[in-house]
């Protein structure tokens, strides 16, 4: 069976790789004279963004560098989006609606260099691997560790669905921890004061005889003279078997290992 990873996010981890992500547009607008806030970028924790995706996105092949991996959709329309977005219609060399040849071959040029852009940011040794596939749905599950980016340019998006492996490329390198010294417990906690509760046994008796007990009055117990009682922790974990007895003026316990009582076996 294979593990499943349980990641519940940070949103430390969501915005590193928002940031890496976002560079690459920035980078992307400047070389291509396009304004920043037309394109609107987020990001969010698959399990939380699965809602956004269109019913029947088109996945292509994804981007992958060993275990991580980047799946990637994005609708059909967004590379005459982006030709929009940067030249507008040429009304001039297209009659009807079409836009003008060189204008839809830069569109599409802008379109490739902004998605491999995004790809190289989020994984930055990847390449194309294998076909065109949807993401396993693991990635889609609760605490899967994976994260969805959502690029909108007007009415398109391009969705980028990182794995947890992918995710964790952009996590904070792991600074050195200097290890703790060696402790001695028992001298520390050695002068700690615990009570130790011993139950002697307990007794039901009707309302009536209760009201009418008096001085001098026996209530007998549950619990068998020669049997031996047990002492428990404060959180009530059975240590020792014990017999009741005096030092002194004082009442007592001798410790005993524990043994069957009531058909119970107490753990050592």
């Amino acid at each position: 069976m294979r593990h499943q990873p349980y990641a519940l996010l940070g949103a430390s981890l969501l915005e590193r790789v928002h940031r890496a992500a976002d560079a690459a547009i920035e980078r992307w607008c400047g070389d291509w004279g396009a304004a920043r806030g037309d394109l609107v970028l987020e990001c969010v924790r698959a399990w939380d963004g699965a809602q956004q995706l269109p019913a029947q996105a088109t996945w292509r092949a994804p981007w992958a560098d060993g275990d991580a991996s980047v799946a990637q959709a994005w609708e059909a329309d967004m590379p005459a989006q982006v030709q929009r977005l940067l030249f507008g219609a040429d009304r001039q060399y297209a009659p009807v609606a079409m836009a003008a040849p060189i204008a839809a071959d830069a569109g599409r040029a802008a379109w490739r260099d902004l998605h491999r852009a995004l790809l190289s940011a989020l994984l930055p040794a990847g390449v194309a691997a294998g076909d065109d596939s949807a993401p396993p749905p693991a990635d889609w599950r609760y605490a899967s560790g994976a994260v969805l980016l959502v690029l909108r340019v007007a009415k398109q998006a391009c969705f980028l669905l990182l794995n947890h492996a992918a995710v964790l490329r952009h996590a904070e390198p792991a600074q050195g921890v200097v290890p703790l010294a060696s402790l001695n417990y028992t001298a520390l906690l050695g002068d700690l004061p615990l009570k130790l509760p011993v139950r002697l046994g307990s007794a039901q008796v009707d309302l009536g005889s209760l009201v009418r007990l008096a001085v001098g009055d026996v209530i007998r117990l549950d619990t068998l003279a020669d049997r031996a009682l047990t002492v428990r922790s404060h959180a009530g974990t059975a240590l020792f078997d014990g017999y009741l007895g005096r030092v002194d003026d004082n009442m007592a316990l001798e410790l005993a290992p524990l043994e069957l009582n009531d058909g119970v076996k107490h753990e050592q």
